[in-house]
């Protein structure tokens, strides 16, 4: 009976030490952890919820850390889901495969502002504001980014960016691959208070600013150049590379000298990566015009960013062009323009802000000042004296 009696001590001995190293341990376990885990568990966050690198606009688009070189900073625009849209074809592939013809309206009624533009191929075609076509009487940009449906054969909206010439050229137009207009003139173009001149005004400025000499004022000529091309790469050529390897990216916002100057934000990655080389370049080429310019003294943060966008979301809106299940939009907050392309049951397919002048002008095309030189003489003016009027009353597009 000893014997057992001592055994159960023991057992009792050996039951208690345990317990009381198990308590003495937890204990002195650290606290922090042990909330950090309840934490966790309790209030778990998806992904790609923010986080220090990123800040959300609202419950899908997010605001990314920038990347700088220089003056230029881009800030990447991502989002949580993508919109299914189908499929696209963009100028250059179908000015590549022969699908689209982009011409005068006619040899006899040319007007300044409208181009015809007939879709050949089997799927929408979309335009981006300010993609160059050259040729025809001038070269010019397109106004608004705007969806041309298969088969579908529809005047567009578009600007001079060649005062100099009314004549001569090819019959048809062709598109600049890879490049775009400078922001800035992009920018003057889409303004509805702003007239043609301003936009010769832009590029006169970048003419100027690239010590290009065009003899009939080509803003194509100053665009084009290697050398120019070169310079503008070097802003963004790595920076292509992080948007276009990012799957999650749709759009980005430009800072250049410390202030924002415009954004693009697409419905899909897909989207955007199709067009992220030439948005880049416009807005490399605006940052190498103005690198000159006194900055803003301060870095633009991510949270001026988010509020620009939001900004975006609010104000007057009104309709420019309905073509169908396609219609472009446009939004004024303050001195803030939004431009906005929608797909009917989809919703945005691209959307570009900027901020815009102060300028009444309005939205009439005229012909070049008498200090350029036409393309066939003083002899031979932009317009017949007896047509300025009747080309003035054309000019604005049915569909602005």
């Amino acid at each position: 009976m000893k014997t057992l009696s001592n055994h159960r001590i023991t057992t009792f001995a050996f039951i208690f030490v345990t317990l009381f190293v198990a308590v003495f341990l937890t204990s002195c376990s650290p606290k922090t952890d042990t909330r950090q885990e309840s934490d966790n568990s309790a209030t778990a966050k998806p992904a790609n919820e923010p986080t220090g690198d990123e800040l959300y606009v609202d419950n899908n688009i997010a605001v990314q850390k920038p990347l700088a070189r220089g003056n230029f900073v881009v800030f990447p625009l991502t989002a949580k889901k993508m919109k299914s849209i189908g499929d696209f074809m963009t100028l250059d592939e179908a000015a590549e495969t022969k699908s689209v013809v982009v011409s005068e309206i006619g040899e006899n009624a040319a007007q300044v502002d409208t181009l015809t533009v007939e879709n050949k191929s089997d799927k929408p075609l979309f335009l981006l504001s300010g993609e160059i076509c050259y040729g025809g009487k001038q070269n010019r940009i397109i106004r608004h980014s705007m969806v041309i449906s298969p088969g579908q054969k529809m005047e567009v909206p578009v600007r001079c960016i060649e005062q100099g010439r009314w004549s001569g050229g090819h019959s048809d137009f062709m598109a600049l691959k890879k490049a775009n207009a400078p922001a800035g003139v992009r920018q003057a173009a889409q303004q509805k208070s702003q007239s043609q001149q301003s936009t010769w005004q832009e590029v006169e400025k970048n003419l100027k600013s690239f010590s290009k000499d065009s003899s009939t004022r080509s803003l194509t000529e100053a665009v084009a150049d290697p050398e120019i091309q070169n310079e503008s790469k070097k802003y963004f050529e790595d920076t292509l590379t992080a948007l276009t390897g990012n799957e999650r990216v749709v759009g980005i916002v430009i800072a250049v000298n410390g202030r924002i100057i415009g954004s693009d934000v697409f419905s899909s990655h897909e989207l955007f990566k199709r067009y992220a080389e030439k948005l880049l370049n416009s807005y490399a080429l605006e940052a190498l015009i103005r690198k000159t310019e006194k900055t803003a003294g301060t870095e633009t943060t991510m949270a001026q960013v988010c509020d620009y966008l939001l900004r975006t979301k609010d104000g007057k809106k009104e309709d420019v062009i309905d073509n169908g299940p396609y219609k472009v939009s446009r939004v004024v907050n303050g001195n803030q323009n939004t431009l906005r392309l929608e797909m009917e049951n989809v919703g945005e397919l691209h959307e570009n802000s900027f901020e815009t002048n102060s300028s009444d002008d309005q939205d009439t095309a005229h012909p070049p000042s008498d200090g350029y030189q036409r393309q066939n003489g003083p002899d031979d003016p932009y317009y017949p004296e007896e047509d300025t009027q009747q080309q003035q009353n054309q000019s604005s597009s049915p569909l602005c």
